[in-house]
């Protein structure tokens, strides 16, 4: 039986987690929580989540599009995942996929970071992979992608990489690390287990057709954009490369709010609206202990926000590591210059080059949003979530400005492609086409008005009335009707109609200009029907105009 917790804060929550299984990096991490493996630390908070009546769990679940008013789509992938077509249960087909439409009263917004791979010649050989990858392929799934291994990095975590494949007893060819004499624990403990480290320098090629067979290795002039040392290779069947993390912006920029570049993490942070937090990675802020740490005061000034009292929140001990800082380093200068070398692949999905970003800037084309439309970057399934950064540094660095000077492209909904059946789910029987209903509705009903659907309102067509026994057919019910008109009074239900309202000085003025006949002389509480003509005078609409006051219609 499953165990009931207590809720905190009595606020109802809903996390959405696009992975089948939830944790997030943690689910592959080498760091400990607790003094346990983090992933252990998971798998409780997981359960005691479940055990909530106020938390609803959405695994398998992407925010796909963030609104305005905080109105958020989810998209859930809910049977797709378990065979081609949706399984059948108690005799009926289950759900392909749902669309929940959420208004929420506060956003958190904890999508993590993307790490960027570094542009090099060759960079789309099989065998080149993230850093986070390896490590992912490794303790998650117990898979060893390679049997030797290059890693070429600009940071520390790059080094988890390395560490992950020599535990998991394959070999480390060497780290090949930008920098010029990198610090932190990590380094330490790569060179604890002997790996070889070679600073200052970066894998500038990869060699290979089918699979990579070794790397071309060098000493870099970063701000000079040179390679400034003769080139070795390492044999080897694998390039890991991390040049670094790029927080996901995405969903705020939906809103329409601007990124914020910021130095330090060499990224873009995402601007935020009323009602919307950022917190961990999202906000660049990498390191466990500060990425709980923010995650719960995020947590606690929402559930304020929302009226709730919050309970102390105690937070798992986190390990605190040393680490240096990163080198901003996006495409690796190769011997040859861009647009004579080989191929550097910038966003892999559309084969957009280093070469044709430079080509982009030479034709004259300043403005990211028209270099991205000249070379297609990010115009992809992935909107740019790998490329998208090093583009626009590599643009950057050939217009001679910097990186917030040159700015991201727009992000739009959706964050990842959406099914037409989840869009559609809802649309189906007595939902397929809403039906609309005047004030007058009942009354037109209780006398046995036939409807017509005029844009999904159901407007009163005629009334056949039974004569000698026999119904009424259209056209006889209509003779009955304008003849009663003729002789006493109808009624028209024109609230479906659209309405203008016309307010100022000039009113009379202007109606006189749109309609065939005058107005300057129609009292207040009168109508007046007019006919409306084209440049060519052929009648194009007709309408019904009320003075409600001297200058308002």
């Amino acid at each position: 039986m499953r165990r009931r917790w207590p809720p905190r804060s009595g606020a109802r929550v809903i996390v959405a987690d696009e992975q089948e299984e939830m944790g997030g990096s943690l689910l592959a991490s080498r760091e400990t929580l607790e003094g346990k493996p983090a992933d252990q630390w998971v798998v409780r908070v997981l359960e005691e989540l479940a055990g909530c009546e106020n938390v609803t769990l959405l695994p398998r679940t992407t925010a796909n599009g963030y609104h305005d008013h905080n109105f958020v789509t989810l998209h859930e992938r809910r049977t797709e995942h378990l065979s081609d077509t949706a399984p059948v249960e108690n005799g009926h087909r289950q759900v392909r996929a749902r669309l929940h439409r959420v208004r929420a009263g506060q956003v958190i917004l904890c999508t993590g970071a993307h790490e960027r791979p570094l542009v090099y010649a060759g960079n789309d050989v099989p065998g080149n992979l993230l850093a986070g990858a390896v490590s992912t392929y490794i303790r998650r799934y117990g898979v060893a992608p390679g049997r030797k291994l290059v890693l070429s990095t600009s940071n520390d975590y790059g080094y988890r990489a390395a560490l992950d494949w020599k535990e998991a007893g394959c070999e480390v060819a060497a780290i090949v690390d930008a920098r010029e004499a990198p610090a932190g624990d990590w380094v330490d403990a790569a060179r604890a287990q002997g790996i070889n480290i070679i600073t200052g320098s970066a894998v500038i090629e990869a060699k290979g057709s089918n699979r990579v067979t070794a790397a071309r290795v060098a000493k870099i002039d970063i701000d000079a954009f040179k390679v400034s040392g003769p080139v070795q290779e390492l044999a080897c069947d694998t390039i890991a490369s991390s040049g670094g993390y790029s927080p996901v912006i995405h969903l705020a920029s939906h809103t329409g709010a601007r990124p914020t570049w910021r130095d330090d993490i060499i990224g873009f942070v995402p601007g935020l609206v009323k009602g919307v937090q950022a917190c961990g990675g999202a906000n660049g802020c990498y390191a466990l202990g500060d990425v709980l740490a923010e995650g719960v005061e995020a947590g606690i000034k929402a559930a304020a926000a929302m009226g709730h009292a919050v309970q102390t929140v105690t937070l798992p001990s986190a390990e605190r590591l040393q680490q240096g800082p990163a080198v901003a380093l996006f495409q690796v200068p190769h011997e040859k210059p861009t647009l004579r070398g080989p191929k550097q692949f910038v966003d892999l999905q559309n084969d957009v080059t280093a070469a044709g970003i430079e080509l982009a800037t030479r034709e004259g084309f300043e403005s990211i949003e028209h270099i991205k439309r000249y070379t297609a970057m990010g115009f992809g399934t992935d909107q740019g979530k790998l490329g998208n950064i090093n583009g626009m540094a590599i643009a950057a660095r050939c217009l001679g400005r910097s990186i917030p000077e040159v700015g991201t492209t727009v992000f739009r909904p959706n964050y990842t492609p959406v099914t037409f059946g989840a869009i559609v789910g809802r649309h189906c029987r007595d939902l397929f086409d809403p039906e609309r209903y005047t004030a007058l509705h009942q009354w037109h009903v209780e006398r046995g008005a036939e409807f017509e659907d005029v844009g999904q309102w159901k407007r009163p067509w005629y009334y056949p009335e039974k004569v000698n026994g026999k119904t009424e057919t259209m056209h006889e019910a209509v003779a009955r009707e304008c003849l009663a008109v003729r002789e006493k009074v109808g009624i028209l239900d024109a609230s479906t109609l659209g309405k203008i309202d016309i307010q100022g000085p000039d009113a009379r003025e202007f109606l006189a200009r749109v309609y065939t006949n005058k107005w300057e002389k129609l009292a207040v509480g009168k109508c007046r029907y007019g006919l409306m003509c084209k440049d060519d005078g052929m009648v194009t609409d007709d309408g019904v105009t009320s003075c409600l006051a001297e200058n308002h219609f």
